[in-house]
């Protein structure tokens, strides 16, 4: 009968810190990540110790050196400019996909599927209504001190 053998308690390697800091820069799970390390590198690491390689919480500013440091923010930057060219990163095209899912849902005669749809729709259009209600607070016109 064979046993499984455990992973090593040991110190992350630095293709293991890298691994690490980019993938937390990318907004990846502590656990998730200790799993991937135990995995792919053989190290056993418990998630704490993980998220210590994220400069933004408080435990992760003591174990970075600059060069993590500095690969880590770099990472983060990239990431966050990739996510604005995916489609769905934006409300128009968020909203265009559950027109057409409300459509689809009702051509279908799938109520429930129309109302979520509907429901999704008016949480995204909510900071639109906000952000056009305070303009119109701004403009004169009737009652706002304006004329009719």
């Amino acid at each position: 009968m064979e046993t499984q053998e455990k992973p090593k308690k040991k110190r992350l390697n630095i293709e293991a810190k890298i691994y690490v800091t980019k993938a937390l820069a990318r907004f990846e799970k502590p656990t998730a990540l200790s799993r991937a390390v135990q995995k792919i590198f053989g190290i056993e690491v418990s998630p704490s110790a993980i998220a210590g390689y994220d400069p933004t919480v408080s435990n992760g500013n003591a174990k970075l050196g600059h060069r993590l440091r500095d690969m880590f923010f770099a990472e983060r930057k990239r990431f966050l400019n990739e996510i604005e060219a995916l489609p769905m990163a934006h409300k128009a095209v968020r909203l265009q996909r559950l027109d057409d899912q409300y459509t689809a849902a009702v051509e279908a005669n799938r109520i429930k599927d129309a109302i979520n749809a509907v429901n999704v729709a008016s949480n995204e259009m909510q900071h639109v209504e906000v952000v056009e209600l305070m303009k119109r607070q701004q403009m004169p016109g009737p009652g706002n001190g304006g004329s009719k």
